[in-house]
């Protein structure tokens, strides 16, 4: 057997198995790390919208789904308004809620619809056909996909019924649409009244179309680059001379370890120009498959971290604290939320406005137990906390006096512009115009009490600052902090509640 079939019979099948798992391996991981990131948007695009419904209003507008004039009204179109801007912002193909209503034996599915192949009456024995979805909202969508009014009827294919008694939300695999025969993704969330109980769903839609081309023109790409490396070996090898057999030998055991995995060491032929220049081209390949497999390990890590528990849940902190500080409004009264938080998992805090008057004004400051979704599920969900601090400031003359009470959370700290000091809080003080509160927590507390240059950096800031107002302190405060964090390498976050009694002709 000459050398050069020797060769051909030695070295090509090893690449190609090589090249073939690589890319087998790079297709399957780019796929389901592609689907997972959709699984995990669509999750938290669903749980996002069911927040943005009231659960009393959906439930009338699924009363008066029959009324002709329920698309004009300013209930109907404040919702259909709100969902649409979120699927306007964030890649989904439509967001809309429904209810789903059982299949009584002997009826047809859809109700509105004649009976035919794909409508067909429910025989009380398949279990795809006992349950229909009742369109309450519907935004639309993006494909050419019609408009569903308020009692318009669809097929409930992805056993999303479950949703009704777990209570949680639920993401589809993927599936065919029975009209449009379109492949898609679905997210369902629950709607949750007040006694606890799902009075429909917000679904979040995702044709898979964009990704099945990406991952036709990928395969195409993997197997045109397969094709090409193999009919580039084969020329090399073509130009092998009969008597270079023991550099052929090195090269044979340098390719059989670049199959196992043992990339980037350089291969040292000594021979003729083809063999040195054929040892180059595997030394090529072996450091750009290990930069490869670098940049795929680091693309895999950022994603993760992009659409993991703690970029999500940091956005929800947001709205539930500084979101609710920035949306508050008093004459005399201003509320500011300052901190930095953390790449790690964390618990999460959440600031409620119990009572909002003109001279009363009661604050909750509530932090959970848990940590990443767990936390901000026990916050929003549970009525009853273990860790808060209840502030209610009630107004005296040209006073405002200061009741609160704290559990499991550290007592709140008043800096007296009269006096220029910073105290902890006491029940019955009187607060003056230009006096601050401050609500911390348990972390920052902590953080305070172990660093005495942490209460003077607090101190400091407002014996400098507390006339120029509660933007200028929470300015500074977020910077002092955000340099702490750095400094003491901290793995939990920092957050405080500023509140400073103003006179009203300053109130902007």
């Amino acid at each position: 057997m000459k050398i050069r079939t020797r060769l051909l019979l030695l070295i090509l099948p090893t690449v190609f198995a090589v090249i073939l798992s690589i890319s087998f391996l790079t297709y399957y991981t780019w796929y389901h790390e592609t689907i997972s990131y959709f699984s995990a948007s669509l999750e938290a695009i669903a749980l996002s919208c069911a927040e943005i419904i009231d659960a009393e209003g959906h439930d009338w507008i699924a009363k008066h789904k029959k009324d002709p004039d329920i698309l004009q009204t300013k209930l109907y179109q404040k919702y259909v308004r709100a969902l649409k801007n979120v699927r306007q912002k964030l890649p989904v193909t439509s967001i809309y809620t429904v209810k789903i209503e059982p299949v009584h034996t002997g009826d047809p599915v859809l109700q509105n619809e004649s009976v035919n192949k794909k409508n067909r009456v429910f025989d009380g024995k398949d279990p795809s056909l006992a349950f229909r979805q009742v369109y309450i909202l519907d935004t639309g969508s993006l494909t050419d996909e019609p408009f569903h009014p308020p009692g318009d009827e669809d097929f409930s294919e992805s056993g999303e019924v479950a949703v009704y008694s777990s209570k949680q939300p639920f993401v589809t695999p993927i599936y065919q649409a029975k009209y449009s025969g379109m492949r898609f993704m679905t997210a369902f969330a629950p709607i949750i009244n007040a006694q606890g109980d799902v009075v429909g769903l917000v679904a979040a839609d995702l044709s898979l179309e964009v990704l099945d081309r990406k991952a036709r023109e990928t395969q195409g790409l993997i197997v045109l680059g397969a094709l090409l490396t193999v009919i580039l070996i084969m020329i090399g090898v073509a130009f092998i001379a009969n008597n270079i057999s023991q550099p052929v030998e090195q090269l044979k055991n340098a390719a059989l370890r670049l199959a196992a995995g043992n990339y980037g060491k350089k291969i040292e032929v000594h021979g003729p120009q083809e063999i040195t220049e054929l040892a180059n081209t595997l030394n090529t390949m072996s450091e750009c498959l290990r930069e490869h497999l670098a940049r795929l390990e680091e693309n895999s890590l950022l994603r993760e971290k992009m659409i993991g528990e703690v970029e999500c849940v940091r956005i929800l902190q947001t709205k539930l604290l500084q979101g609710i500080a920035e949306s508050f409004f008093h004459s005399e009264i201003r509320l500011k939320a300052v901190g930095i938080t953390v790449r790690a998992a964390q618990k999460a805090m959440c600031l409620e406005i119990v009572t909002n008057r003109e001279s009363e004004v009661k604050l909750l400051l509530k932090e959970a137990n848990f940590i990443g979704f767990d936390g901000i599920y026990e916050l929003i969900t549970q009525s009853e906390m273990t860790s808060f601090i209840e502030l209610q400031i009630t107004k005296k003359d040209t006073f405002w006096k200061l009741e609160e009470n704290s559990t499991n959370m550290p007592k709140p700290l008043i800096w007296s512009a009269k006096n220029s000091e910073l105290i902890a809080a006491q029940n019955g003080r009187l607060l003056e115009i230009g006096d601050f509160v401050i609500l911390v927590s348990t972390s920052l507390d902590e953080l305070i009490r172990q660093e005495a240059t942490v209460q003077h950096s607090f101190w400091r800031v407002f014996r400098h600052f507390a006339e120029e107002g509660i933007d200028a302190c929470a300015t500074l405060l977020t910077n002092d902090l955000a340099y702490l964090a750095q400094k003491y390498e901290l793995r939990s976050p920092l957050q405080a509640v500023l509140l400073q009694i103003q006179p009203p002709e300053n109130y902007v």
